[in-house]
């Protein structure tokens, strides 16, 4: 039993070999893009808003200070008081 080649595959290759493969060449030209102000602005914003969100709650420097003012018994007197309790009543316009 012979078998005889249906659709040789030698055509295909004796075309590429005599055929010289190219190369995509570079592109001669450049593309550019603008951004516009309001762009850059909302992604400030957003680089803004992402180190708000990395930085920690609470500031150990700050509660080790207010620790150590309240640690002090001379620290809270009538004054401190009320320049406290005045401050909390501009805050709330009360």
């Amino acid at each position: 039993m012979n078998i005889n080649r249906i659709n040789p595959l030698d055509a295909i290759n004796q075309a590429t070999n005599n055929g010289k493969i190219q190369q995509a060449g570079k592109a001669s030209r450049t593309e550019s893009i603008t951004v516009s102000a309001e762009a850059r602005e909302a992604a400030e914003l957003q680089n803004i808003r992402d180190m708000v969100l990395a930085s920690p709650d609470v500031r150990a420097d700050r509660v080790a200070e207010v620790k150590a003012k309240l640690a002090d018994p001379n620290y809270l007197n009538e004054k401190l008081i009320n320049d406290t309790a005045d401050k909390i009543i501009e805050f709330y316009r009360l």
